[in-house]
């Protein structure tokens, strides 16, 4: 089981990011998977429900964020109505160093 991290899986959506990075950064940006590609969807999801949220209303971000959805390089991210983080699970099977999408279950619910 490989939890937290899709370093070698990869969607058309992951493929696209490592593209962009490339474009921005060249060889010099860090690999454009695993933790960046988390850190890239929690800062879009932000910016989005703040943008939603209005710069008038810094404590409606949270409920701003709770009606947006974005589709990141793993796929759908969203905050519950809970305040808990939902997004895209996908079966995987290794091979040879590379992990290949088997299945992609939908989205699941992180609670606490």
């Amino acid at each position: 089981v490989m939890v937290g991290t899709a370093g070698s899986v990869t969607t058309a959506a992951s493929q696209a990011f490592g593209r962009d990075c490339e474009a921005e950064f060249g060889g010099f940006g860090p690999p454009a998977a695993g933790v960046a590609e988390s850190v890239y969807g929690a800062v879009k999801l932000g910016a989005r429900a703040a943008h939603a949220a209005g710069p008038s209303e810094p404590a409606g971000v949270i409920e701003a964020m709770k009606r947006t959805r974005i589709d990141g390089p793993r796929g759908h991210l969203r905050l519950g109505a809970d305040g808990h983080l939902e997004q895209d699970l996908f079966l995987v099977a290794a091979n040879g160093g590379r992990f290949g999408i088997l299945d992609e279950i939908g989205t699941v619910h992180r609670a606490g």
